[in-house]
């Protein structure tokens, strides 16, 4: 019964130690793969589950959340994207051969899975299509899809991407150097460079976008200390009597000296760095405020220590720290000037509708200003 689910979904965030070290047997050192919660994990657990309780898998093939939606609509089983397919150990920076650079329905294919992960006795689960976000992966042609929508002639599917992926595309950045950091309940950060960053040991990961990487990875580090501590009426009404600048006439305490984004904290050991607590609760915000500004200080120049290609230029700012004005001038300082602004479209729904856009157009950018002619091919800058 081709679609017939043989397993409940597992969410982004879970964890499946009992995987992690038969995979650091296999993945290189510094892989993304490595990790509890990545989908290699929850494959590699399944496998194991499902061979032990003898149940025939034979026909298995892991779908990501996205590739499930996109197969109700197209029909294909078996067709994912560059930047879900990259927790479950696709490389986007391999040669995928000459036989394996022409993907189905004609598009073309960058990347390939490893080799090591392809000699794995659950290889043959993988997804095989593994496409580039925004481009056409198939006609709505499903029973399923026909029903729902309609009369969908000429309504194309398109490879999607992740959610904080799709963000990043809402704000249209595309110059190396330019780097979105969202700061809602965490902190995540990406930055465009032309060359490739892994470092599992510091969080660190590469995802590949319209010919360029997206540098970066995520913290526990974010909102929910502010929420810990203070209401959001609190917040507006501390933040407005504050100056916006890291300098003051009390001494001002660093509550995360040397961190980096991605390593080292668990949101216990955040909670327990916040001290100690200023009398005054206008300089306790503040302190707060400039010690994630400075871990996120760190951590871009990080990212340009480790191989980056350039350093960090202009960073837009998506979720609910985007809207704080002042927290954005005491980032800017904390990056020695560099301009730091609220992106003017953070939804993820909107980057996914611009990739949609590019994949029906052809286009090469997600970028709209780049492409006035929607039936042109622009070039990204």
């Amino acid at each position: 019964d081709p679609g017939k689910s043989l397993s409940p979904p597992m969410l982004y965030n879970e964890k499946r130690d009992d995987a992690v070290e038969a995979i650091k047997k296999i993945a290189p050192e510094g892989h993304t793969t490595r990790s509890a919660s990545s989908a290699l994990a929850k494959l590699h657990s399944w496998h194991a589950r499902s061979v032990a309780e003898n149940v025939d898998v034979a026909n298995a093939r892991l779908l990501h959340h996205a590739d499930w939606i996109a197969f109700l609509l197209h029909g294909e089983m078996g067709v994912t994207d560059h930047n879900n397919a990259l927790k479950l150990g696709f490389d986007p920076g391999l040669d995928p051969g000459p036989t394996e650079g022409v993907c189905a329905y004609g598009a073309p294919c960058d990347g390939a899975y490893p080799d090591w992960l392809l000699a794995t006795p659950y290889a043959y689960a993988l997804p095989r299509t593994v496409l580039p976000p925004g481009t056409t992966c198939g006609a709505v042609s499903s029973t399923e899809g026909k029903k729902r929508l309609g009369h969908p002639g000429g309504v194309k599917v398109v490879a999607g991407t992740t959610d904080s992926i799709a963000a990043f595309v809402a704000a249209r950045c595309v110059d190396v150097g330019d780097a979105v950091t969202s700061l809602g309940s965490s902190l995540a950060m990406k930055m465009v460079s032309e060359t490739r960053v892994d470092d599992d040991t510091k969080g660190i990961y590469s995802h590949r976008l319209c010919g360029c990487w997206l540098v970066g990875g995520s913290s526990n580090l974010g909102g929910w200390l502010l929420r810990s501590n203070f209401t959001n009426d609190e917040v507006a009404a501390l933040t407005e009597a504050m100056e916006a600048t890291t300098t003051t006439a009390n001494e001002i305490p660093e509550y995360f000296p040397g961190v980096l984004l991605g390593f080292g904290l668990t949101v216990e050991e955040a909670t327990a760095a916040l001290t100690p607590r200023p009398d005054d609760d206008i300089d306790f915000l503040r302190a707060i405020l400039t010690s994630i500004a400075n871990v996120e200080a760190r951590s871009y120049a990080e990212l340009y220590k480790l191989g980056a290609s350039h350093e960090v230029r202009r960073v837009f700012t998506a979720g609910g720290g985007a809207k704080n004005e002042k927290w954005s001038t005491i980032r800017s300082d904390a990056l020695g000037g560099v301009p730091v602004t609220a992106s003017p479209y953070a939804e993820a729904a909107y980057g996914s509708a611009l990739l949609a856009r590019m994949g029906h157009y052809e286009l090469a950018s997600y970028v709209p200003e780049m492409c006035a002619d929607p039936t042109a091919v622009c070039e990204v800058r």
